[in-house]
C-alpha cells in the first residue's frame, strides 16, 4: 500500500519464526515438556504448506492479480468450514487408521505359532495392563497439579510489595509496564469484574500495539546507536511475531501445547491467506484492479530454507514422539538464529545474492 514491493522472504521468516523460534521458546518457559499430539500438528502444517504453494506460483510471475488474492482468501474460508467440522473430521480419520492398524495387526498375529502368539498375548496383556494403570494414576494425579496451577493463574493481580529482594527486583522491573495495566483495565479475575471482559479484551489489544510501537520505536534507537546495518533490522523486524509469541507462551504456560503450536501455526494461515490478500484486494480496488508488482527475489532460497527448516522440525518431533523438552526448545531457538543468520547474508552478501537470483532466473 505504501509502494514498497511485498517480497516471499519476510511472509518465509515470519513462518520460520512462528515454528522453530516460538515453539522452541515454549518448551523452554513451559512449566512442564510440551506433549503434543498429531492431528492438530498435521492438520495445520498441510494447510500451510498447500496455501504457501499456492504463493509461490502466483509470486512466480512478479505480479499479483485480483482473482489471486481472492484465491488466498478461499484458502482461509476453507480452514474455517474445515475447523468447523474438525472433531468429526479427526474421528473420521482416526478410525481409518484405527481399522488399518487393526487390520495389519491381526494379520501378524494369525502367522505366529498358537503357543507362542499366546505367551505374547498374555505377556502384552500384563505389560499392558500395568500400563494402563500407570496412565490412569497419572491422569489422576495430573488434575490436582494442573488446578493448583489455574488457581494461581486466576487470582487478580497484586501490587503490594514483595518480602524478599529477589521480588523485589522483579517487581521494580514489571511495574511500568503493569501500573498502566493495573490502572485502566479491569480485572476481569475479580468476581465483579467479569461483566467487563469484551472491554478487557480491546483495552489489551490497545495496550499490546502500544507496547510492540514503543518495542520498534526503542529498538530502532538503540541499533542506530550501536550502529547496526539497517538491512539487519529489516529482516528482525520482518521475521518476528511478539503478539503470536507471547499469546503462544500463556498458552504453553497452562499446559495446552497443541493449542500453543495452532496459535504459530495460525497465525502463518491467517498472514498467507487473509491479511497479506486483503491489503493487495484493497490495494487492486483502489487503483482499479491493477496488477500489484510484487519480488521474488531470493524465491528459491527463501523457500528451501523454510522447507529444511520444516523437515528437521517434523523428524525432530517424530524421533521424540512429540515430546518437546528444554534441550529441544533450547536447539530449536539455535536453528532459528541459524537461518536469521542465513537470511541476513542472503541480503547482505552480493554472492548469495547472485546466486539466488540466477536459480530464480
Amino acid at each position: 500500500m505504501n509502494g514498497a514491493k511485498p517480497g516471499i522472504d519476510s511472509i518465509v521468516g515470519s513462518a520460520v519464526f512462528n515454528i522453530l523460534f516460538v515453539i522452541g521458546m515454549c518448551a523452554l518457559f513451559s512449566r512442564e515438556m510440551l506433549h503434543l499430539t498429531w492431528w492438530p500438528l498435521f492438520r495445520d502444517v498441510s494447510f500451510y504448506i498447500l496455501d504457501l504453494v499456492m504463493l509461490i506460483v502466483f509470486f512466480l510471475d512478479n505480479v499479483i492479480v485480483w482473482w489471486e488474492s481472492l484465491m488466498l482468501v478461499g484458502g482461509y474460508t476453507l480452514y474455517v468450514v474445515f475447523m468447523k467440522y474438525n472433531v468429526q473430521i479427526e474421528r473420521f480419520v482416526k478410525t481409518l487408521l484405527l481399522k488399518h492398524r487393526s487390520t495389519v495387526i491381526a494379520m501378524n498375529e494369525h502367522r505366529k505359532e498358537t503357543a507362542a502368539d499366546g505367551s505374547d498375548e498374555a505377556s502384552r496383556n500384563h505389560n499392558g495392563s500395568h500400563k494402563d494403570l500407570r496412565r490412569a494414576n497419572s491422569q489422576q494425579e495430573e488434575p490436582s497439579e494442573s488446578q493448583e496451577e489455574a488457581a494461581q493463574e486466576n487470582r487478580p493481580l497484586s501490587l503490594h510489595w514483595p518480602q524478599s529482594n529477589c521480588g523485589r527486583g522483579l517487581y521494580l522491573l514489571r511495574l511500568p509496564a503493569l501500573l498502566p495495566l493495573w490502572l485502566s483495565l479491569p480485572d476481569v479475575r475479580k468476581q465483579e469484574s467479569r461483566k467487563y471482559v469484551v472491554l478487557t479484551l480491546l483495552g489489551s489489544l490497545l495496550w499490546m500495539s502500544l507496547f510492540l510501537y514503543l518495542w520498534t520505536w526503542w529498538a530502532h534507537t538503540v541499533a542506530e546507536t550501536v550502529f547496526v546495518p539497517e538491512h539487519i533490522m529489516d529482516q528482525l523486524f520482518a521475521h518476528v511475531n511478539l503478539p503470536v509469541l507471547l499469546t503462544a507462551l500463556i498458552v504453553a504456560r497452562r499446559g495446552r501445547s497443541d493449542m500453543a503450536t495452532s496459535v504459530s501455526l495460525g497465525s502463518n494461515i491467517y498472514e498467507v491467506t487473509l491479511g497479506l490478500p486483503l491489503s493487495w484486494l484493497a490495494f487492486s480496488a483502489v487503483h482499479g484492479w491493477a496488477l500489484l508488482d510484487i519480488s521474488s527475489t531470493g524465491l528459491s532460497c527463501s523457500v528451501s530454507l523454510f522447507f529444511l527448516s520444516l523437515l528437521v522440525v517434523f523428524l525432530t518431533l517424530a524421533s521424540c514422539k512429540l515430546q518437546v523438552k528444554r534441550l529441544l526448545g533450547f536447539s530449536f531457538v539455535l536453528l532459528y538464529g541459524l537461518t536469521f543468520l542465513l537470511s541476513v547474508m542472503l541480503k547482505s552478501h552480493d554472492g548469495f545474492r547472485a546466486y539466488c537470483q540466477s536459480l530464480n532466473a
